[in-house]
């Protein structure tokens, strides 16, 4: 899974300067999503991914047949990650979500290619990688609050994203619509959580810089953007 990846990438990096390893994922969270990209984050006082290096995999190695020992709430978490990347870049998955495909290698494939792309572009996350956070601003807040499930709370997080953007004449409803439709077609019980009472909590997101919060929202489909805003102005939210 995803927290065994990391911890063993953060190891692997730190001991001796850094030594190989091979990452092997067998849950759909880490098979779509964590198992690539060389971020390795560790939680620390309450604060997600707080302490962490980059340092890439030599090898990862990806067996499908290992998501059947899975029960349905790691298999879903693993769908919110998925999702998110057919949000930002792969309107070929989102065809395919929206059809409820069977999550086999394509669907795996077609997930990891939209990160792969977005890392290979800025491998240290200064810029457009940044658009893999859409869902995670507000994913991250819930996550540790209810001890949600991390994919489960992005989907959710996603949500919130959405509707903060539509609050901010940014983005169109129709595809908050599609999101609701692709969650009922992975059975999510779906719950809302109002972002502004949120708002607050994400002033110790380690994606606050210099007192400025970014939100990852969408302009449409494959259409990710950065949104600022300044600490002093949450209040006007």
């Amino acid at each position: 899974g995803g927290v065994v990846g990391d911890l063993s990438a953060f190891i692997a990096s730190t001991i001796l300067r850094g030594v190989k390893f091979i990452n092997i994922p067998t849950t759909l969270l880490s098979q779509v999503d964590s198992s690539i990209g060389g971020k390795t984050g560790i939680d620390f006082m309450n604060k997600k991914n707080i302490l962490g290096t980059f340092y890439q995999p030599s090898l990862v190695l990806i067996d499908i047949d290992t998501l059947k020992t899975l029960n349905d709430i790691e298999f879903k978490s693993g769908m919110g990650e998925l999702i998110k990347h057919a949000f930002i870049g792969s309107k070929k998955l989102l065809e395919m979500l929206k059809l409820k495909h069977p999550i086999d290698e394509d669907v795996i494939y077609e997930s990891l290619m939209v990160k792969k792309k977005i890392v290979e572009l800025d491998p240290y996350d200064l810029n457009v990688r940044m658009y893999l956070n859409f869902g995670h601003t507000f994913g991250h807040v819930i996550e540790l609050k209810y001890n949600l499930k991390h994919g489960i709370a992005v989907s959710y997080g996603m949500i919130m994203a959405l509707k903060l953007g539509l609050d901010l004449k940014i983005g169109k409803k129709e595809n908050l619509e599609l999101l609701y439709d692709i969650l009922n077609n992975y059975n999510f019980k779906i719950e809302e959580y109002d972002y502004h009472d949120y708002l607050n909590d994400i002033k110790s997101d380690k994606k606050n810089i210099a007192r400025i919060l970014y939100f990852i929202l969408l302009s449409d489909l494959e259409q990710p953007l950065r949104y600022e805003i300044k600490e002093e102005k949450i209040e006007e939210l």
